[in-house]
């Protein structure tokens, strides 16, 4: 064997038992973490044997919780269910004895309705009202500015007092004032001179408050007597 030869082979003979020692570190390594395993794994099993026990007792736990609201909304829903009903029938008891004293009331006012014939009295009452009414109208047109007047005969027919203004006891002649403290354009409208001739309307209705006035003084001078003389009736 050559020098060369002998060198090699030495050299592997060295890298060899280089292995060896490696491969010896690497069990004795090994060796070691069996043993720190060993050591450890009873302590490891003991807390996995708590977690799992704890892992059971949170289960049932949460079971019995979810049994127990179960039980509850059951309840709920059991007492909404018979309050919705009582309430249901309490309505109903209540709607029928309004319709059985709307009933009452029905037959409460068809028995004292009393039905007046139409007799020759009543119809002379009517036509007493409306001369009062056309007597209050003359005394608005009285009792009204100059300037008001031709607003006043205009509307005089049409016009009426409201709900209000009647529960408030206003006169036809404070509620006729209001208006036109309301609608002032309407005044200024009445104001102006008319262009045209005045129309046959506006005619009777002047003829007819000029005979309105001589019936009152009429009356007023029957009413008067003997001290009245026939030179004061205006006809």
């Amino acid at each position: 064997m050559s020098g060369r030869e002998a060198r090699a082979f030495q050299s592997d003979i060295r890298g060899a038992g280089a292995r060896r020692r490696e491969v010896e570190s690497v069990k004795s390594a090994l060796r070691a973490v069996d043993q720190r395993a060993a050591a450890q794994r009873p302590a490891c099993a003991e807390e996995i044997g708590q977690v799992k026990e704890k892992a059971t007792a949170d289960t049932w736990q949460a079971k019995l919780a979810a049994k127990s609201a179960a039980a509850k909304l059951a309840d709920v829903r059991l007492d909404g269910k018979q309050r919705v009903k009582q309430k249901a029938a309490d309505c109903q008891a209540e709607y029928r004895q309004i319709l059985g004293e709307r009933d009452e009331v029905k037959a409460s006012a068809a028995a004292s309705r009393v039905v007046a014939p139409k007799t020759k009295a009543t119809k002379a009452t009517k036509g007493g009202a409306k001369v009062a009414r056309s007597e209050a109208r003359d005394e608005v047109e009285q009792n009204l500015p100059p300037e008001l007047v031709p607003l006043w005969r205009k509307e005089r027919a049409g016009f009426r007092l409201t709900p209000r203004q009647a529960d408030r006891g206003t006169s036809l002649t404070e509620a006729f004032l209001e208006r036109v403290e309301a609608e002032p354009e309407a005044v200024r409208a009445a104001q102006e001179p008319r262009r045209a001739a005045p129309s046959r309307a506006d005619q009777g209705e002047e003829r007819r408050v000029a005979c309105d006035r001589a019936r009152k003084e009429a009356q007023r001078a029957v009413a008067e007597g003997p001290r009245a003389s026939s030179a004061e009736v205006p006809f």
